[in-house]
C-alpha cells in the first residue's frame, strides 16, 4: 500500500485485494476480528515493528494504510455474512453456478471457495465455475 498498490481488480491490486479479503473471511470465521478497525490495529503493530526499516513518514503512512485497509475490509465485510449464508445452503457439491454466484455477487474467489469447501469436506465444480465465468465474460465483451 505504501508503494502505491491499492486493492483493485487488476495486477498487484488484485493480489492485495485477495489477501485482505481472504484474511477478513478467515478471521470472520474464527470470530477473531469483527470489523475493519481490528485490521487497522494489526497494520499499526506491523508498521511499528518494521517502521525503522521501511517506513519513512510513519504517521502519514499509517493513515494511508489504515484508510485503504479500512475501505476494502468494510466493503467486503458487508457481503461476508450474506455470502456465507449462500455457501452454507450448498450441498456436499458446490455447483459451478453457486460458485460463480459467490464470486460475482459476494467477492469470494474460486480459490477461497475451494479452500472453504476443502475444510468442510465439500467438492466444488470448478469446471462448471469456469464455464459460467466464460459465459459472463463473453456477455460482458459483447456489451
Amino acid at each position: 500500500i505504501i508503494d502505491g498498490v491499492k486493492p483493485s481488480n487488476k495486477d498487484r491490486g488484485y493480489i492485495l485485494r485477495r489477501l485482505l479479503r481472504r484474511t477478513a473471511l478467515q478471521m470472520h470465521l474464527l470470530e477473531k476480528i469483527t470489523d475493519e478497525q481490528d485490521f487497522i490495529s494489526i497494520s499499526n503493530v506491523i508498521m511499528e515493528i518494521y517502521g525503522g526499516f521501511y517506513f519513512l513518514d510513519k504517521d502519514n503512512q499509517k493513515k494511508m494504510v489504515a484508510d485503504e485497509i479500512s475501505l476494502e475490509v468494510f466493503r467486503f465485510t458487508q457481503t461476508i455474512a450474506r455470502g456465507l449464508q449462500i455457501y452454507q445452503k450448498t450441498g456436499n457439491i458446490i455447483s459451478g453456478q453457486d460458485a460463480f454466484l459467490l464470486f460475482q455477487s459476494f467477492g469470494f474467489t474460486i480459490e477461497l471457495i475451494m479452500e472453504l469447501a476443502r475444510e468442510e469436506g465439500k467438492m466444488v465444480d470448478k469446471e462448471g465455475f469456469e464455464k459460467e465465468l466464460k459465459v459472463h465474460q463473453a456477455i460482458s465483451r459483447s456489451i
